[in-house]
This record gives C-alpha cells, sequence and structure tokens, in this order.
C-alpha cells in the first residue's frame, strides 16, 4: 500500500484493464458501505461528501460492471487540491488503475480551474518508496521534508531519558503550570495578544479547543506572564496516544531551553496522573526548520521511543486550460 498523510494507495503497473471505467462518485451507482474499505475511518465522511457532490470533496471511482476496483478522495479550495486518499484493493492491483486515477484527477482539476495538486505523506507509512515512484511518474515536484516525528512510551522516556533527569530544576523567575488551571483573564489576555500579533497563530494554545487535554497540557510563567505552553490533544483516531501539538516560547526565552523544560513538565503530569493507563503513548514533532531542537529529538528523546518517522509535503502545478 503507498499512502497519502492518513490514506493510502496501492502499487500498480502501467497496464489497466479494457474494460475500466472512471467517474465521479455523485454520477457512479455505488452506496458509500460499498467505498468505506476503500479508505481510512478519516476520511469517510470525504465519500459521503462527494456522493454528496459536494464542491469541496473530490471523489474518483474506477470500475468494471458494478465491481468497484478503485478510489481517489481529495479535498478542493478555490485554487488548490489536496490528495488524501487512493486505494486499489489486491485483486485489482499492477494494472495500472491508480495512474489512471491519479490522471483523471489531474484532467479534471485543470477544467475546474485548479492551479496546484499537493499532498502530505509521511515515511512511517507502507510503500512510501512506490509513492514516491509514482508522484515522480507523474512529473510531480520532489518531495520537501516538514517534520520530524516521534511516538514514545511515557513511561520509559520518563523513567530513562536522561533529559528527564538532568532538567529536574526550573530557572528562578520561571514556573509552571497545568492548563486546566488557566484563569478567565489570563485567556482573555492570550486572546488579544495572539490577536494582536504578538504570538504566531498557527501556534495558538487555543487550536481544537474540544480535543485538549488540559491535565497533560503545560503554560509557563515568567514572574506573573504566561510566556510560553505546550498544548496537547487527544486523538480520535489514535486509541491510547496524546499528540503534544502546540509549543510555543516567546522569543527572548527560546534559546534558553525552555520548550524542552515545557516538554518535560508535559510528560512529567501525564506520567503522574490517571491519563497514563489510557493513553500511555504520545507522539509530538518538529519543524525541519528548527535544526536544534531536530538535534535534541535526535540525540536524547528518539533513543527511548518507539519510533521516528519524518513528514512529507509534495505537489504539482497545472497549466491553465485552454
Amino acid at each position: 500500500m503507498l499512502p497519502t498523510q492518513s490514506g493510502t494507495l496501492l502499487e500498480v503497473e502501467q497496464s489497466s484493464p479494457d474494460t475500466l471505467s472512471i467517474t465521479t462518485l455523485a454520477e457512479a451507482d455505488f452506496r458509500q458501505e460499498a467505498l468505506d474499505a476503500f479508505t481510512f475511518p478519516a476520511y469517510r465522511h470525504l465519500v459521503q461528501a462527494a456522493l454528496s457532490d459536494s464542491a469541496q470533496a473530490v471523489g474518483l471511482v474506477a470500475f468494471s460492471g458494478d465491481i468497484p476496483m478503485g478510489l481517489l478522495l481529495a479535498e478542493q479550495t478555490q485554487s488548490h487540491c489536496s490528495l488524501r486518499s487512493v486505494y486499489v484493493p489486491p485483486a485489482s492491483r499492477r494494472q495500472g488503475i491508480g495512474s489512471r486515477l491519479l490522471e483523471r484527477w489531474e484532467e479534471t482539476s485543470v477544467r475546474l480551474g485548479i492551479t496546484c495538486l499537493e499532498t502530505s505523506y509521511t515515511s512511517s507509512l507502507p510503500a512510501v518508496a512506490a509513492f514516491e515512484a509514482l508522484l515522480r511518474r507523474a512529473q510531480w515536484e520532489e518531495p520537501t521534508e516538514r517534520y520530524l516525528f516521534v511516538r514514545g512510551i511515557v513511561k520509559k522516556v520518563w523513567e530513562n531519558a536522561e533529559f528527564i533527569k538532568r532538567l529536574d530544576r526550573i530557572a528562578p523567575g520561571f514556573s509552571t503550570f497545568s492548563w486546566q488551571e488557566l484563569t478567565a483573564d489570563e485567556r482573555s489576555e492570550l486572546e488579544s495578544r495572539i490577536a494582536a500579533g504578538g504570538a504566531p497563530d498557527n501556534l495558538s494554545p487555543f487550536y481544537d479547543e474540544e480535543h485538549i487535554e488540559p491535565i497533560s497540557s503545560t503554560g509557563l510563567r515568567y514572574g506573573s506572564r504566561i510566556v510560553g505552553w505546550q498544548i496537547n490533544h487527544w486523538l480520535p483516531n489514535e486509541p491510547g496516544v496524546l499528540r503534544y501539538t502546540r509549543t510555543y516560547v516567546e522569543p527572548k526565552h527560546q534559546r534558553l531551553g525552555r520548550a524542552i523544560m515545557m516538554l518535560r513538565d508535559a510528560i512529567r503530569r501525564h506520567y503522574n496522573s490517571a491519563l497514563l493507563d489510557q493513553y500511555p503513548y504520545f507522539v509530538c514533532d518538529v519543524a525541519r526548520e528548527m535544526s536544534a531542537m531536530q538535534q535534541f529529538y535526535q540525540k536524547h528523546l528518539i533513543p527511548y521511543a518507539e519510533k521516528s518517522y519524518r513528514s512529507y509535503y509534495c505537489s504539482k502545478e497545472l497549466a491553465s486550460c485552454s
């Protein structure tokens, strides 16, 4: 299987069955139940949206007679279209079906005025090399690394990692607190600060607030001012795992190891709470641009982790439809 961000694409050759047809889900005569097995649960809402001919969801099905043989799902904005999932069942592989779905998607996108196709995927998913080869054959750009991910066992990291033992004291003037202790006044001040550009909006501690896990999520104060946070989330599609999602420290404190200190504090709170039984794992990530933090992950975190992997972004610019 060949992965996209969380979906799959199956390896194929360049030949394809003569009787194969490809059409949109809205035009095809298939019920959602017949197609649910062709993608991951996280993307089944796209099947439903494409069956309803939603402008935001793209669904292409390859079939022979009344038998579905492949499914492509994508999400569309005004000028971009993001590949989410492509799947061909085992009995239909190595017949060029995946390539034909990709070609039809590109042709359809050009007619709709889409200027860019894109996809994200991780190195941990099956047959990633074959997926990248398929994109290269379709003349996509070379993939760009975006994030390093580490999935760790909380108990193993807390009890063994050297940085856990070394950073057992907090610097003078700083203090940490559980995010569930955030006051209404502090929240209001943070919201105003972010709105005014005092902290990046894409690192807002209020991102996906419905799924924030407040016990292990950590705030950092310098004096009475909140100067950083490590916000963690439940993952609805990954039982037993907390994602350490949003990490931020004000620029003037960033070179003093405060982000690592908050990571340690989040692991401590996770380890010492009732969360540990239900969520024995955590996953965290660091952007490619943050080389010092990536080096820390490599040296101090990955040796005690269950696994590590990287995410990539790939795109293809489309010519205008004449």
